[in-house]
């Protein structure tokens, strides 16, 4: 699926991206309303040209991965190899 823009910024400090992007994890899916947010990924962009991404999932999001991940009859597709 394809992962949507939510914001662009040139330089941000630590905290101040973090409380951005606590703000952009809670309710529900940009791409399907009847689910809740998974996440959000924040690109980086280095100035020698390295470019890597973090991703931050939604305390909902842990809480139900973790309940699923207690059945070991549900494959999780992030993990499969």
């Amino acid at each position: 699926a394809h992962v949507p823009d939510i914001l662009t910024h040139y330089y941000i400090d630590p905290y101040q991206l973090n409380f951005i992007v606590e703000q952009h994890v809670v309710g529900p899916s940009l791409l399907d309303k009847r689910h809740l947010r998974e996440g959000v990924c924040v690109r980086v962009e280095t100035p020698d040209g390295h470019i890597y991404t973090l991703k931050h999932k939604s305390f909902a999001f842990k809480v139900l991965e973790g309940i699923v991940k207690l059945d070991d009859s549900i494959s999780d597709m992030e993990e499969a190899s």
